[in-house]
C-alpha cells in the first residue's frame, strides 16, 4: 500500500491527499507531527534528507516534494486523469506546477505565515509585514485570474494536479486575510475546486482513504 508521510494540517500534505482521493487510491497516512519536530527523526530523514513533508513511499520508490509527488501519482495511476497524457494540456499542467513552486506559492502563502503561523510560534504580530504580504499576493492572483479568463482549469480543459496545488496556495492566502473576491475568474474556479469531494475530504483528520 502507498504510504504518505505528513500531516493534514500541512497544505503540502493536503494536496497530495486530495490527489490520492481523486484517483481512488488506498493509502496509509503516517503522521509526521511538525509541531513535535518528528520530521527530524533519523528514520524519517533517511527517507527525506531535507526533513520536510510530505514524503510518498510506493513499494521501493520514495518521492519527496509535493508537486513531484502529484506528477508521479497522476502519471503512474491517472491514465489521463489529473494530467493529460500528451499535448498542450499536459504541458500547461507541468508549467503551472513549476510556476507555483518558483513564483506563486511564496507570495500566496506569506499572508498565512505572517498572520497565523508566526504568532503561533511566539513571534510578535507584524501589521506592516501583513499589509505588505497582502500587496505582494496580488501579483500572482492577477496572473491566475487572467489565465482563467480563457480556460476553466490550469491544466487546460480538465481538472489537474496543477489545480490541486494552486488551490492550496490560494487557500493559504485567504486564511491569511487576503480578499480574493475581486478576481471573478479565480473565484469561479476556486468554488469549483473546493466543492469537489476529494478536496473536502482532504481537510479532515484521517488515517486512510
Amino acid at each position: 500500500m502507498i504510504k504518505l508521510y505528513g500531516m493534514t494540517l500541512s497544505a503540502h500534505t493536503r494536496k497530495v491527499q486530495s490527489a490520492l482521493l481523486e484517483l481512488g487510491l488506498a493509502y496509509e497516512l503516517v503522521v509526521i507531527d511538525l509541531n513535535k519536530g518528528e520530521q527530524h527523526n533519523p528514520d524519517y530523514v533517511a527517507l527525506n534528507p531535507g526533513a520536510k513533508t510530505p514524503t510518498l513511499v510506493d513499494g521501493d520508490l520514495v518521492v519527496i516534494e509535493s508537486n513531484a509527488i502529484l506528477l508521479y501519482l497522476a502519471d503512474t495511476y491517472g491514465r489521463g486523469k489529473l494530467i493529460a497524457e500528451s499535448g498542450k494540456d499536459r504541458w500547461q499542467t507541468v508549467q503551472w506546477l513549476v510556476w507555483l513552486a518558483s513564483e506563486g506559492h511564496g507570495p500566496l502563502s506569506r499572508p498565512w505565515y505572517v498572520k497565523i503561523l508566526f504568532p503561533m510560534i511566539g513571534m510578535p504580530f507584524d501589521q506592516a509585514g501583513l499589509d505588505k504580504s497582502h500587496t505582494d499576493a496580488q501579483v500572482p492572483l492577477k496572473i491566475l485570474d487572467k489565465v482563467l479568463a480563457s480556460q476553466p482549469y490550469f491544466g487546460g480543459s480538465a481538472y489537474s494536479v496543477a489545480d490541486i496545488a494552486i488551490a492550496e496556495s490560494v487557500f493559504l492566502s485567504q486564511w491569511g486575510g487576503v480578499d480574493t473576491s475581486g478576481y471573478p475568474n479565480l473565484s469561479r474556479w476556486f468554488a469549483d475546486v473546493t466543492a469537489r469531494d476529494a478536496y473536502k475530504s482532504s481537510r479532515l483528520p484521517q488515517n486512510a482513504s
